[in-house]
């Protein structure tokens, strides 16, 4: 009889040991994949998206059901032009129960980057529950997607209501500045422009239409450096690189076009525009 007791207390011991030991080995290794995702987001905020990756990565092999490690390298994949990547972790951190209105707009931005308009708009449906800015960035790429799809009055409501969900909103000044410029109104648009600019210097989305502006309208020097600053800004920017190849291709300096085409083929090599450009 007390040998089986004896069993008994041995055998719950083990089991009990057991347990502790996988809880403790889980709880390492979420730790361990914490620390991969913060380092990951020191690399981001340096600018440097390729280290942020890797760490990423790593943090994923750790714990693959870290949402905050799949929201953001969604999030990079996005602004490093990889939008397919971007969209397939960024619906997993959505599975996981990342942010929703966080994870929607930033499927809608990879949608958007696909060409994917008619999904995006699908897709992205106001969050009236979300933040202001959340809310207003979901408006905005709205207004863009139905832009896009040459519904102008859709989209001039959506980017109004951008407007008075987040005033000065600069999604939303960008989007009413294309529509604008697409009246033939260059003047309105470029007030809009600047206005998206005053309240976020660094958006290198307004200062890609600026630039456009400008060289539509034979001002070459303005243009210039315009994209020159969207490249102080960011360095890959793929918009500046091709608009300031191709005006170097337009007027015969091919040493200086060769050189936008070479920094461009760095981070985005099977670009066709790029390759275009090239042979040219």
């Amino acid at each position: 009889m007390k040998q089986g007791v004896k069993y008994t207390i041995q055998v719950r011991y083990l089991a009990l040991l057991a347990v502790v030991m996988l809880a403790v080995a889980g709880c390492g290794k979420t730790e361990s994949s914490q620390k991969l995702y913060q380092e990951a987001q020191q690399y981001h905020a340096k600018g440097d998206d390729k280290a942020a990756i890797i760490q990423l990565k790593n943090a994923l092999q750790k714990n693959s059901d870290n949402a905050e490690a799949r929201y953001l390298l969604g999030v990079i994949y996005n602004d490093t032009h990889d939008p397919k990547s971007a969209e397939k972790e960024l619906r997993h951190a959505r599975r996981l129960g990342y942010k929703p209105g966080d994870v929607q707009l930033a499927v809608g931005r990879s949608l958007m980057a696909q060409g994917e308009f008619q999904r995006a708009l699908d897709e992205v449906q106001p969050m009236p529950d979300a933040s202001k800015d959340v809310q207003a960035g979901i408006l905005s790429l709205r207004g863009n997607a139905q832009l896009a799809l040459q519904q102008p009055g859709d989209a001039r409501k959506s980017f109004e209501a951008a407007l008075q969900v987040q005033p000065g909103f600069a999604d939303a000044l960008l989007g009413q500045a294309r529509l604008a410029a697409g009246t033939g109104d260059a003047a309105e648009a470029m007030r809009l422009v600047e206005l998206a600019l005053a309240g976020t210097p660094g958006n290198t989305e307004a200062g890609l239409f600026k630039g456009d502006l400008l060289r539509a309208q034979a001002k070459t020097a303005e243009a210039i450096a315009a994209y020159r600053q969207v490249l102080k800004i960011d360095p890959n920017n793929t918009g500046a690189h091709l608009s300031l190849a191709s005006m170097d291709v337009a007027s015969g300096d091919f040493a200086a076009a060769r050189t936008e085409i070479q920094s461009l083929q760095k981070t985005s090599p099977k670009n066709p525009i790029a390759s275009y450009l090239q042979a040219m």
